[in-house]
């Protein structure tokens, strides 16, 4: 039985040494295009960006795909494309390697997705070259991105899709499949139009009513039409103070104080403000869209204005000198 076993197991490596070899003289004479789908594989996944050997994991992709046999005559500007077979694809492995994932999905591109993937995969990588930081990034996050993001020509769209491979590079699962859905959809202008309205919310979505009376209302409901914007007109937001506790709300290097100085145990402070939803919200963050500090004085001043009647209430803006955990250090000048 012994002698049996060493057989097996000599026989098993010898077929193991033979397939390596082959592996290695396949791989050694990878074309252009092919050397570059796994230069691709590596910017994505980047460094460190391994998935766990020990779950087993069957994936099957079953694309009718027109990539098989392309006669392609003048591609460019002018490009035709004949496409003589269709045939599905399946991927089944052991383990979640990165290559076989990326090689799936790139089976069922045309020429000019190769082009969109090499566009965004260039600017992902000198994005890159200075982080060594990185996150396990989500097998179906990535078949996700890669399958829709290949569809994408427009610069600046492109530039959209390359800060949210960042962003969930960066914090796993802060960009969720619903935000790509969105995404893939939007236009230039979409773009322009969320990037200014944006750029009056908070860091937790909300949006003061008055920072965007500037932005018709027309603009206002194309995103909420989109899913970036929640679709009511206004929601009402309540500042609770208790006796003694300050609230406050911060942003950049600037915080809000609101305080209770009046004799009541508890004052309510309440405003209309519209709110990102949750997938504008990871757009807004994955683009790094903050409020200008003027811009949040102005929501101060507005606020303090509209409550001047109420006494028991204390309204007040500052420059942050330092937060450690929860604690606000600030200049006690009120800037508004």
């Amino acid at each position: 039985m012994g002698r049996k076993l060493f057989i097996i197991l000599v026989f098993l490596f010898l077929i193991l040494f033979v397939s390596t070899c082959i592996v290695d003289l396949v791989f050694t004479e990878l074309n252009k295009e092919r050397d570059f789908i796994l230069k691709v594989c590596e910017i994505l996944f980047a460094s460190g960006l391994s998935f766990s050997l020990a779950i087993s994991v069957s994936i099957k992709i079953s694309v009718k795909a027109k990539i098989n046999d392309i006669d392609q005559n003048n591609y460019g500007n002018n490009s035709e494309l004949k496409a003589k077979k269709c045939r599905d694809i399946t991927v089944n492995q052991g383990v979640n390697d990165p290559v076989k994932i990326v090689e799936a999905v790139r089976e069922s591109l045309i020429p000019y997705q190769y082009e969109n993937i090499e566009s965004i995969a260039r600017k992902v990588y000198k994005e890159l070259e200075n982080n060594s930081g990185a996150t396990n990034l989500d097998k179906d996050f990535m078949i996700k991105y890669l399958s829709e993001s290949s569809n994408i020509t427009n610069n600046d769209i492109q530039d959209i899709w390359v800060k949210l491979l960042l962003q969930q590079n960066k914090v796993a699962g802060s960009v969720s499949k619903r935000t790509l859905d969105i995404v893939k959809n939007m236009s230039p202008d979409d773009a322009l139009l969320f990037d200014k309205v944006a750029a009056f919310a908070f860091n937790d979505g909300i949006i003061y009513k008055d920072l965007v009376n500037s932005i018709p209302f027309i603009e206002i409901s194309k995103l909420q039409d989109i899913g970036l914007l929640k679709s009511s007109d206004f929601i009402e937001r309540t500042i609770r103070m208790h006796k003694g506790i300050d609230n406050s709300i911060v942003e950049g290097n600037h915080v809000i104080i609101f305080k209770n100085i009046g004799t009541n145990l508890n004052e309510e402070l309440k405003y209309n403000c519209h709110m990102l939803t949750s997938e504008g919200l990871e757009l807004k963050n994955a683009l790094g869209i903050k409020i200008d500090s003027s811009d949040f004085i102005r929501f101060g001043q507005a606020i303090k204005s509209i409550n001047l009647a109420n006494k028991n209430i204390s309204i007040s803006a500052h420059l942050i000198k330092s937060i450690v955990g929860n604690n606000i250090q600030y200049d006690i000048n009120d800037l508004i």
